[in-house]
């Protein structure tokens, strides 16, 4: 006759039932960390195999890689160093218009256009202050306040300000279109294609590489990742200690990354036997045509108009 483990004699109080994952609020909280992991692990995914937007007949498709990323990627570069609200609400509506034409479905904006103004306006709201920035008062949190918080002695009036909201609404715009062009090149061009077109425009060998294998093995990293953590819930009976909490992330960690060097080996090898010598080469490459000399022709004109805007009051 077989006897019972040790571990199921233990005495569960009504303390270690909460800490337990079988307890309701022990779910709840594990499905909403499981969920947010999860959720990202496909957001990732996605963006990496989602390949649908970029076989679209659109304007950006019918575009050669390398002149989309030197027309895209300059105007990135000009939107950065313009401070004129009319020039930055000029680029987003031209941001619009190319994902019009280009067919890029709204959730692939999702991300550009909600997202990224969302915590863009959480970090620059420091800035809108009359503490950070001068101006005219528009909301006045509090005032005629002598009140301090150990060393630190806060200001008798603090208020939302005209220029402080003026420098914000400005950071949020450029972010915003900034992303949304990064996106607008980043969907509408292959991986193998875009990865092509910046080797061809002089970008190093080893970082081209780099580039292609993340692409090609980060979601299934981000995959192993998930079922090592699920794995490990589902042998779980009560929720351990700090300390052993921490000590498995490491061991996580190592396990993933013992498993990331093997598979790396394993498809260096396998290049070097296909005859790999550190060059990609594309089937059927891409050749300039009238279209991609017009394209840039447009994105330089797009650029100038930016900068001349610039200089409006």
């Amino acid at each position: 006759m077989k006897h019972l483990p040790d571990w199921m004699h233990l005495d569960i109080t009504p303390d270690d039932w909460h800490r337990s994952p079988l307890s309701n609020e022990s779910k709840r909280r594990r499905s909403a960390v499981r969920g947010a992991a999860s959720g990202f692990a496909r957001l990732i995914a996605s963006v990496l195999t989602d390949d649908e937007t970029a076989a679209h007949a659109g304007l950006l498709q019918s575009i050669d890689a390398r002149a989309k990323v030197l027309g895209l990627v300059g105007l990135i570069v000009v939107v950065t160093l313009i401070h004129n609200l009319p020039a930055l609400l000029t680029g987003y509506l031209f941001c619009i218009i190319l994902a019009v034409l280009s067919k890029v479905p709204f959730r692939r904006f999702a991300c550009a256009w909600l997202v990224v103004p969302f915590f863009s306006a959480m970090l620059m709201i420091p800035a809108t202050l009359n503490i950070v920035t001068d101006g005219r008062h528009i909301l006045t949190i509090w005032q005629n306040m002598n009140f301090s918080i150990g060393p630190w002695q806060l200001p008798t009036v603090l208020a939302v300000t005209d220029a402080g909201l003026l420098i914000a609404a400005k950071f949020i715009l450029r972010t915003a279109v900034c992303v949304s062009l990064t996106v607008l090149l980043a969907s509408t061009t292959r991986p193998s294609r875009l990865f092509r077109g910046l080797r061809m425009l002089g970008v190093p060998q080893i970082f081209v590489v780099l580039l292609t294998m993340m692409e090609r093995y980060l979601g299934l990293l981000i995959r192993t990742a998930e079922e090592i953590h699920l794995a490990k819930i589902s042998r779980s009976i009560t929720v351990g200690t700090l300390h052993q909490e921490q000590a498995w992330v490491a061991a996580g960690m190592g396990t993933l990354f013992r498993r990331t060097h093997i598979l790396g080996n394993a498809v260096y090898l396998a290049m070097i036997s296909r005859g790999y010598t550190g060059e990609i080469y594309l089937l059927k490459e891409s050749r300039w045509c009238t279209r991609d000399w017009m394209f840039l022709t447009a994105s330089a004109v797009a650029g100038a108009v930016l900068i001349l805007l610039k200089f409006v009051n």
